[in-house]
């Protein structure tokens, strides 16, 4: 049986806390940008871009406010997609494509409801709400960063979402009862596949030489390592 003294040097480094965490949304390209909302392409969709916001926004202010705001993140799984393959005895899943869920990220909204409308204006350059036209995928989507941090504020685990752009702008509730709270909006993100970031690189260099000593002494019971730690 383990001791105390073997579970507190399993974890001398701390345990990771949920609430450490920066969330970093790179905007598309074409976000905020006046060249392109002024061709005919995106005429219909105008009606979200209002010169004022445009003027007095820009995307590197956009990822800051939003990271302020942002009250609660997720880190992406992933599961895959199986076929069951039967030959003799129970069934056997046989795994044929990674499949990655939405992410969900709640933002306080301010007096001037900055993440509202910045989220709308991302979906306006989505599709058209009016005829129902797609625009260009490469015009709207972005990428997304959730990093968890250690307590020295120092990148412990981050991953980039690739592809990402707002496939959903949750509805929000108003009530008179709500007197002693804040607005929040909840956002869920659909995004093409997740990766590691290089920020954490020394984690994947650590993970990669526990896992090929492991495979080299054909440690399959301990997993990664030798088992002598």
């Amino acid at each position: 049986m383990a001791s105390i003294d073997a579970f507190k040097k399993k974890i001398k480094s701390g345990l990771a806390r949920p609430n450490r965490y920066v969330v970093q949304i790179t905007f598309p390209s074409s976000f905020l940008s006046t060249d392109i909302m002024n061709t005919i392409a995106y005429n219909d969709a105008s009606y979200a871009w209002s010169s004022f916001f445009k003027s007095r926004m820009n995307n590197a202010s956009n990822s800051r406010t939003l990271s302020f705001l942002c009250e609660s993140a997720e880190l992406p799984g992933v599961h895959f997609a199986t076929v069951e393959d039967k030959q003799w005895g129970p069934f056997r899943k046989i795994p044929y494509l990674p499949v990655y869920n939405d992410l969900s990220f709640v933002f306080m909204c301010d007096n001037y409801m900055k993440p509202r409308l910045l989220f709308d204006q991302w979906q306006a350059i989505v599709m058209d709400k009016y005829d129902f036209k797609s625009f260009f995928y490469e015009s709207y989507i972005a990428t997304v960063t959730v990093s968890l941090l250690s307590e020295r504020n120092k990148s412990a685990y981050t991953i980039k979402c690739f592809e990402a752009y707002p496939i959903e702008v949750v509805t929000q509730t108003l009530s008179y009862n709500e007197t002693d709270t804040y607005l929040k909006l909840e956002v869920k993100m659909a995004y093409r596949y997740w990766d590691m970031s290089d920020e954490t690189e020394t984690f994947k260099q650590t993970f990669d030489n526990q896992a090929s000593f492991a495979r080299q002494n054909n440690n399959v019971e301990s997993g990664l390592g030798s088992g002598n730690d």
